[in-house]
């Protein structure tokens, strides 16, 4: 993907199909970007990419030849691999160079959300300093880390973004899995799991065989029946996509959010996640954390700095 991109760098630059006031105005660097991509020739990128010469060549005057245009990415590209950030780089480039920045229909600029931001919600500043002490991998997973997450955010929030707690706070599965089984450095005696499968999803599957099996708790929270959900103490049918609305705001990292309403109700006895939960925190006495009785009425509150209800959000968008 990487070679792709700088082979689609090389042909735009090559036959001046960037946009050269954009360029002259924004970007830094673009004599260094030209000589950087120079040797990515459409024949050199065919025989890295299995794409022919003319495909390249097409594909990138497609793409600089119509604005506005834009890139979308996924986790494959996004989280997969020692290449996904040079990946990304040479993307950002592609966007940069055609002046496909910061324009409708093109790439967006992070901005503070209109709506009530993920991080908002989490209360995660309610956990205390000696609580996030016990954090499992954060003497030696510095960024995956509390501390390490202060200073993403220094970062972040300057670009108008507060990322959530929840991508860089998690323990490390491996030494989760063994606390389990030794007790140290503090013993785990249940889980949660929901729509997940650990027993398939991480490595070493015959450690989380036991360390599951060892737990003196394990509830599932599952749509199927899965290896883990078979081992579970407790399985709660839990409502699938198209039985529960959804609303994605991006972890309100932008200004952007979409969704809709659940097309049928939940079938049988399933539940949504956020029944369970709030179920569940009522009976530990968080009511206060509580205040909506229905998924639907904590999308209400979401949506109200925009002035408008979840069920006006969706007839309108």
């Amino acid at each position: 993907d990487a070679a792709l991109a700088l082979g689609l760098l090389h042909v735009i630059i090559r036959e001046k199909l960037y946009d050269e006031p954009f360029v002259t105005r924004w970007c830094a660097g673009f004599a260094e970007l030209a000589a950087q991509v120079a040797p990515y020739t459409p024949q050199l990128v065919a025989n890295l990419t299995g794409l022919t010469p003319a495909v390249i060549e097409e594909t990138a005057r497609a793409y600089a030849g119509v604005s506005p245009a834009t890139i979308i990415t996924g986790r494959g590209i996004d989280q997969i691999g020692a290449n996904s950030l040079p990946t990304q780089r040479a993307i950002a480039c592609l966007r940069a160079v055609t002046g496909n920045v910061d324009v409708p229909g093109a790439a967006h600029l992070a901005e503070m959300p209109d709506f009530v931001p993920e991080i908002d919600l989490e209360l995660s500043h309610l956990l205390p300093e000696r609580q996030r002490a016990k954090q499992l991998g954060a003497s030696f997973l510095r960024l995956q880390s509390y501390a390490g997450y202060e200073r993403v955010f220094e970062q972040t929030v300057k670009g108008n973004g507060r990322l959530p707690h929840r991508y860089l706070t998690s323990a490390h599965p491996n030494l989760i899995w063994r606390a389990m089984l030794t007790g140290k450095p503090y013993p785990i005696r249940a889980m949660i799991v929901m729509g997940s499968n650990p027993l398939s999803a991480h490595a070493d599957t015959k450690l989380i065989y036991q360390a599951l099996k060892s737990l003196d708790l394990l509830v599932a929270l599952e749509l199927t029946r899965t290896p883990t959900s078979m081992l579970a103490d407790y399985v709660l049918p839990i409502a699938g996509g198209l039985e529960r609305p959804v609303l994605q705001t991006n972890a309100g990292t932008a200004n952007i959010a979409y969704g809709g309403n659940s097309a049928v109700a939940p079938y049988y006895e399933r539940r949504t996640d956020f029944d369970f939960w709030r179920e569940l925190g009522l009976r530990m006495g968080q009511e206060s954390y509580w205040p909506w009785q229905t998924f639907e009425e904590s999308l209400d509150a979401t949506l109200a700095p925009l002035g408008m209800s979840w069920a006006e959000f969706c007839e309108t968008v």
